[in-house]
Order: C-alpha cells, then structure tokens, then sequence
C-alpha cells in the first residue's frame, strides 16, 4: 500500500488572515525589543500567552497557521522578520 500525500490545507483569508499577520508582526517585534522600548517580563509573558494559545489549536488549524506564516516569510521585505518567520514554529514551541 503506498501513502497518499497529505491533502493541502486551506489558506488562511479575511480576518483570520489579518489576525495571524498580527500575531507573527506582534511576536517578532516582542522578541527584538530593547528593554528600553518595551518591559521586558510583559514581552516574555505575552509570547507565551501566544504560543500556548496558538499549541492549543487543533494541528490542522497550527499547521495552517504555520504554512501562512511560510508564505508571509517568501513576501515580505523586511530580511529579519523573513528569517524570524522561517524559525516561527521552534521559537513558539509548535514544532
């Protein structure tokens, strides 16, 4: 028996879309903060809150998530957010 390729999931759109484009842009600014532009314990604190929420989806909904934020990573101009967005699965524990 040989194995099927796992089916695609669907794009994100709507707000959906623009809620998980905050969620990348709001972790990514957290993570390069200074403490002197942001509290440092409130930036930890509202990543995990973020990567608890997103590890509580179902892993299709993660997964989809996660295949968003690859094809924000292939768009996007800003070469540290691309390179924040390749590591985006590790840095919020959803590998």
């Amino acid at each position: 028996m040989t194995r099927q390729p796992a089916a695609p999931t669907q794009a994100l759109d709507g707000l959906t879309a623009v809620l998980a484009d905050l969620v990348c842009w709001m972790t990514f600014y957290l993570q390069q903060c200074e403490d002197d532009e942001v509290d440092l314990e409130v930036a930890e604190e509202l990543t995990r809150v973020l990567g608890d929420a997103l590890r509580a989806l179902p892993v299709t909904d993660r997964l989809r998530f996660l295949e968003h934020a690859a094809a924000r990573s292939s768009s996007s101009k800003v070469a540290d957010y691309r390179q924040f967005l390749i590591g985006l699965a590790e840095s919020l524990g959803l590998e």
